[in-house]
């Protein structure tokens, strides 16, 4: 995580002023109106700004930036099989609960600046750390034309070292995957009858849970379409998060994970 401190904000008011300092004194003159109008156009906007959700950067979700009392989030993009070289973070904000504060249970990714075909949207927090872990969460595709749907990630190390199941309505299949050292592969998969989203049109919301005790993993969606399979890659108590590839803008709501005894996974067997 980038620990540097952002660099000052500059009201509206100053930016202008600042620019024009920094001209060669030649310029100045010539500068000076067109300055003049973009204090203008910037005072004008700031009311309509400032009403709008906080989106989330490289290192800072919402949740992270404005209520610092919600556990810290990482937006992060790595390109597959390149062990965390390139990708361009996308924005995620948590939609708001009825009293208007930030649903830490419904990240929401909003914008994707590069979608390349490879890229993998990582949206998640260290804590709490989880190695036998229950999950469950909706998730609503929105819009792809290379992918789209997601899912949850879990004992995450860092961005290069994770589990994730996800759906894909373009490819109708519901997959498990391991990634470790950037690369992903694949554990488990079963085809499944999700419609795509359409422009202008968003697909149905479907909930995926996992469970992963020891080196089982269990994962479902809409309580059917199980995938049963094992693996030690990773042992450790990892973060947790959500998960979309390439172009796929997805909405994730009633996220929650928490530690799962091993005599429930007993009782499954």
């Amino acid at each position: 995580m980038n620990n540097a401190r952002p660099a000052p904000t500059l009201a509206p008011s100053h930016l202008p002023r600042a620019l024009l300092v920094a001209a060669p004194l030649e310029d100045r003159v010539r500068l000076a109106p067109l300055l003049v109008l973009l204090a203008a156009l910037l005072a004008s906007a700031l009311p309509a700004c400032a009403s709008r959700p906080a989106t989330a950067t490289a290192d800072d979700a919402f949740a992270a930036a404005t209520h610092p009392a919600l556990p810290r989030w990482r937006s992060e993009a790595t390109l597959a099989g390149r062990g965390g070289e390139g990708g361009v973070p996308a924005q995620w904000w948590f939609a708001p609960k009825a009293d208007g504060t930030p649903d830490e249970a419904a990240p929401h990714i909003t914008v994707i600046p590069l979608p390349q075909d490879q890229t993998y949207n990582i949206f998640w927090k260290n804590e709490p750390r989880l190695a036998d872990v229950a999950i469950s969460v909706r998730v609503q595709a929105r819009s792809g034309v290379v992918d789209q749907g997601g899912g949850p990630m879990w004992r995450v190390q860092d961005r290069d070292n994770y589990y994730i199941c996800r759906i894909n309505p373009l490819e109708s299949n519901f997959r498990v995957y391991k990634v470790v050292g950037g690369v992903r592969t694949q554990l488990g998969s079963v085809k499944v009858d999700i419609p795509a989203a359409k422009p202008g049109q968003p697909g149905a919301w479907h909930t995926i849970t996992v469970t992963h005790i020891g080196d089982r993993i269990v994962c479902a969606v809409d309580g059917a379409a199980v995938l049963d399979v094992t693996d030690a890659a990773i042992s450790q108590p990892g973060g947790v998060g959500v998960w979309t590839k390439a172009d796929a803008v997805t909405w994730f709501d009633d996220f929650h994970a928490h530690h799962e005894t091993r005599e429930a996974d007993a009782s499954t067997r």
